[in-house]
């Protein structure tokens, strides 16, 4: 069968998949806005990460020196500054911090986008990860948060929600196995 012919069958036989309804969504409880922050910072604790609030990113950097003192080959992509890294060195990154797009209250993840990033490799091959994120990038539940991402505006995109954990390793909780060993979530009121 010609690759023309192949191409025409999938196009009749998904005319209308596009025009289904989605599902109404009635959460059984719903975090309220007043709520997003504590209740975010609950869940990355809960997820075995650290969670600091900051009033001005200025305060960042202290922040996270605090929190990873010997941290030495640092990259930070905030504020759109994507610089090149080697692809060959950036698994001798100690510490990343990047930009998360948004925060889901309920589950303590994190959106990041291929955009805010160098190589979408980064936040897996770090040592340790720090995300910033604002306050008001917040959302009660995956559902809000997934309204918001705007699949042609990226290519790439990744809920994270704590450190690299495994826990098919002789039945036992391995933190770090396939990730960063720690993670650093910085909300921004």
């Amino acid at each position: 069968m010609s690759r023309d012919k192949i191409l025409q069958n999938i196009k009749m036989n998904n005319q209308g998949f596009n025009k289904t309804a989605y599902p109404v969504y009635h959460p059984i409880h719903r975090v309220q806005p007043s709520e997003y922050v504590e209740t975010y910072g609950q869940f990355v604790k809960a997820n075995r990460a650290k969670f600091i609030i900051v009033d001005h990113p200025d305060d960042i950097p202290g922040k996270v020196q605090d929190c990873f003192p010997n941290a030495k080959n640092v990259y930070s992509s905030l504020n759109g500054n994507l610089v090149p890294i080697d692809h060959d060195k950036i698994q001798e990154i100690d510490l990343a911090i990047i930009q998360g797009s948004y925060g889901v209250a309920n589950n303590g993840a994190t959106w990041v986008r291929d955009k805010d990033l160098f190589d979408r490799s980064i936040p897996f091959l770090c040592q340790y990860l720090t995300i910033v994120i604002s306050a008001d990038h917040l959302y009660a539940d995956l559902y809000e948060a997934y309204q918001k991402i705007d699949p042609d505006d990226q290519s790439y995109g990744v809920f994270i929600s704590g450190p690299s954990k495994t826990g098919d390793i002789e039945q036992a909780l391995v933190i770090g196995a396939h990730g960063p060993l720690e993670l650093l979530v910085v909300v921004v009121k």
